[in-house]
This record gives C-alpha cells, sequence and structure tokens, in this order.
C-alpha cells in the first residue's frame, strides 16, 4: 500500500495514527539519521536527533494538514540539530568559563579545607544515588574492588555492575552540571582514583 501513494495520500487514508508513524518511519529514518550525523558527527547524537524527530511528529496533532512530509520532515530534523548544536556549543562555553574561574589553593591548609568541601559535595551526590547505584560506587571507586569483585559480594554478574556503575556515574554527572557542581566532583573523583 505505501508505494503506491504519495505520503500526503498515506496519510489521509491510513486507518491509524501508528501506521502512519510506522510508515514515515520506515521511509525517512535512514535521510534523517545520515544528515543529523553529517551536521553532528555524532552517531549518538544522531540516533538522539532522529528519536526526538519522531516523537515530535508523533505528538503534532495536524499531521493530515502537513502538505510536503519529506519538507516538514527535514525541516523539523533541520531545527532540532541546530537546537542541539547550539546547546552543546552554549555547555562548552559554560564548561570552559568553569575552568578559567579555577580556584588553585595558595597553602596546604587552604587546600585541606577545598578538599573537604569536595568531599562533602561528594558525598552529598553519593547519598542522592538508588541504594544499589551506591554501593556499586563505594565498592568500585571508593574502595577500588573489580567489577568481579564487587559482583561476588553483591551476589550479581559482572555485568549488572558495570550497568549500575554506567547509570550512577551519568546520575552523578547530572547532578553535578545541573549543582554547579561539576568541577568539584571531577576533583575528588580524581583524587578518590590517585589515591586506590
Amino acid at each position: 500500500m505505501s508505494d503506491v501513494y504519495t505520503d500526503e495520500q498515506y496519510l489521509h487514508f491510513s486507518s491509524s495514527r501508528d501506521e502512519v508513524i510506522s510508515y514515515l518511519f520506515r521511509k525517512y529514518h535512514n535521510k534523517i539519521y545520515h544528515y543529523a550525523l553529517k551536521v553532528t558527527k555524532s552517531e549518538v547524537l544522531a540516533e538522539d536527533i532522529l528519536q526526538d524527530v519522531f516523537v515530535k511528529l508523533f505528538e503534532y496533532q495536524d499531521l493530515h494538514t502537513i502538505k510536503n512530509m519529506e519538507n516538514f520532515m527535514m525541516s523539523v530534523t533541520r531545527n532540532h540539530t541546530l537546537n542541539i548544536l547550539k546547546r552543546r556549543q552554549f555547555e562548552l562555553k559554560q564548561r570552559q568559563t568553569k575552568y578559567e574561574y579555577w580556584y588553585e589553593p595558595q597553602s596546604e591548609t587552604e587546600e585541606a579545607i577545598y578538599l573537604n568541601d569536595s568531599q562533602k559535595n561528594l558525598q552529598r551526590v553519593i547519598q542522592q544515588l538508588p541504594d544499589r547505584q551506591r554501593d556499586v560506587f563505594n565498592l568500585c571507586h571508593i574502595k577500588g574492588l573489580k567489577y568481579k569483585e564487587a559482583a561476588k559480594l553483591l551476589s550479581l554478574s559482572p555485568l549488572t555492575i558495570k550497568k549500575h556503575m554506567q547509570l550512577a556515574l551519568q546520575f552523578m554527572r547530572s547532578y553535578a552540571a545541573k549543582n554547579d557542581l561539576f568541577i568539584l566532583i571531577c576533583a575528588v573523583i580524581t583524587y578518590y582514583l590517585r589515591s586506590i
């Protein structure tokens, strides 16, 4: 059925919204993905953009009013890709600004105070983790156990430990960024890793 009709005809004659979205995905996902990949040069961002475009399309209530579906979808893709790039550029500038104001302690006392504050911030973030992620983080990063060792202690598989670590670190990065603690967390994690 989809090869015989134009997009607009398919939209008009299709029986369900899910069927329409599925048809449009099959038809345009490669084009959208490759455009996003070409512009962002990141497979992960390209996949995110592809997903976001189809979420926007799914949420769009007036699909039947679109006169040229390909132009519409590529326009949404282009705009969303540019917005993502602008946001990433803004985040990069913010990070660079934070590094410009990086404070180097001038004495051992100052360094001890700074490290103590940083450790308190890290502990605050660790306490925000779900229980299992907190246990895995403490065993692997704080105590320095290998994933296999932590897996034995917690009666989990090493892959589960790895996944919990990924989720914990992702949460910590997100929490630190939202609470402007990024540099502090990085400094303390680096300190812990050096001491292992």
